[in-house]
């Protein structure tokens, strides 16, 4: 499995061009070829559910070797489970 900072079902807000500012609920994530509209990856953040502010995303491993998404602001996971 990979891990992209951006998935399915996250909020992201937009850091970057013409629709900066607004926020968003991911339908799906293309990472090859075509895009179902014109946001690259790079120009948005994942919403922190905890914080509730756009922020970059680390990848903490847990004892068992799982993988989990977290906040770089607070340290909450932003996975689910």
């Amino acid at each position: 499995m990979q891990h992209a900072h951006v998935r399915r079902g996250d909020t992201v807000a937009v850091i970057a061009g013409r629709e900066r500012g607004k926020r968003g609920k991911v339908l799906r994530v293309l990472p090859v070829g075509g895009r179902e509209s014109p946001l690259a990856l790079s120009n948005v953040l994942v919403v922190c559910g905890r914080c509730d502010k756009p922020s970059r995303s680390g990848i903490k491993t847990l004892a068992d070797g799982r993988k989990l998404r977290i906040c770089k602001r607070c340290g909450e996971s932003i996975d689910k489970g």
